[in-house]
């Protein structure tokens, strides 16, 4: 990088961090940290529709999305029409920089492609796949193991090394207000147990979720409630059966929505997923699982925060088909439930 940060006011930036989820929610306080800083420029994010619903919410850069699906679909010749489509779009922006989150080869060839004359990104520890080859100003981190948040926020401080990671405002409308306001009437304390079918084997078992819920909903003068996403069903009904009744849960919410709820809730428990990341931004406090993730990489925003880490000589790991799963077992109910009493305590002294 230049030994004086460059000033982006006055300029045409392009954000880029395309996919995934949570890996763009951890983007977003930097991002809205560097729009704080350069009031005057002009920010664009270029990012995968797949992962782009809750960028629509917030005040935050004006969104130039790809169609994921197309860029896979049909042979060769569709792809590069697909690929054709979106550079020229890119171009006809006619932006000054790029800053690129993701540090992946697609992510540092659209604005190659495109013409844009300052591309910035990470050194290699903070890209793969010759992303740095594809871009012209280069961030060498600290160290390649370090949080995704310091990953972000490194790259944003090269233009202001006093930056802040900023917390997003989410902008409801009046139904979806309402709704949010009738699934969470006071402060809960929220469960989280749901991961993706590509996260799988993050996921604690469901007989432990059932005892932490016995335990707390006993203990607790506030309501406890699940949190279940569109693909738990499964999930769920194996907690059903554990608990030998449905648990008290929140209403189906898209993305947004439970972000809004979240920022109602008394605390959060969570596996490593997305929601646990954007309650993070939002400073819910979490009292995260880690169990095969890495807890430096993928650890949540510093705050209000207990992670549980399991003490196994195979973790972190991303063997998603390890059949054995002993750092889930060796993540017991009764130390999750001992960290969430201590937390909550924590917080009601301090309000």
């Amino acid at each position: 990088m230049p030994s004086s940060p460059t000033n982006l006011d006055g300029r045409k930036v392009l954000i880029v961090r395309l996919s995934a989820l949570g890996d763009v929610i951890r983007t977003m306080p930097s991002v809205l940290a560097l729009m704080n800083r350069f009031p005057d420029a002009e920010f664009s994010w270029l990012v995968e529709d797949s992962s782009a619903g809750f960028l629509k919410a917030v005040r935050g850069p004006r969104l130039v999305q790809i169609e994921r699906a197309a860029l896979r679909r049909g042979g060769p010749a569709a792809r590069f029409k697909a690929w054709q489509a979106v550079k020229q779009r890119i171009t006809a922006e006619q932006f000054d920089i790029s800053i690129d989150f993701h540090g992946v080869a697609k992510s540092a060839l659209f604005p190659l492609l495109a013409g844009i004359p300052h591309r910035v990104g990470y050194e290699r520890g903070g890209s793969k796949e010759g992303a740095r080859w594809l871009i012209n100003d280069r961030l060498q981190l600290p160290s390649p193991h370090i949080s995704r948040y310091d990953r972000n926020l490194a790259l944003a401080r090269a233009f202001d090394p006093e930056l802040t990671p900023v917390q997003p405002q989410i902008e409801l409308n009046e139904t979806a207000s309402a709704k949010v306001e009738a699934a969470m009437p006071a402060p809960a304390l929220l469960l989280f147990p749901g991961t993706s079918d590509h996260g799988r084997n993050k996921r604690w078992p469901a007989k432990y979720w059932a005892w932490l819920y016995r335990n707390l909903t006993r203990g607790q003068n506030r309501p406890v409630r699940f949190v279940f996403g569109p693909a738990d069903g499964a999930y769920r009904d194996q907690l059903c059966e554990h608990l030998g009744e449905p648990p008290d849960e929140l209403p189906p919410l898209n993305l947004v929505e439970l972000g809004a709820a979240l920022q109602r809730a008394h605390l959060l428990v969570s596996c490593d997923t997305g929601p646990m990341h954007l309650a993070s931004i939002l400073g819910v406090p979490i009292v995260a699982l880690m169990g095969p993730s890495d807890p430096v990489l993928n650890q949540p925003q510093p705050g209000n925060r207990r992670m549980i880490i399991p003490e196994t000589p195979c973790a972190p790991c991303r063997n998603r088909s390890c059949q054995s799963l002993i750092c889930q077992d060796l993540t017991t109910p009764y130390q999750v439930l001992q960290e969430v009493r201590e937390l909550s305590a924590q917080l009601e002294a301090a309000s």
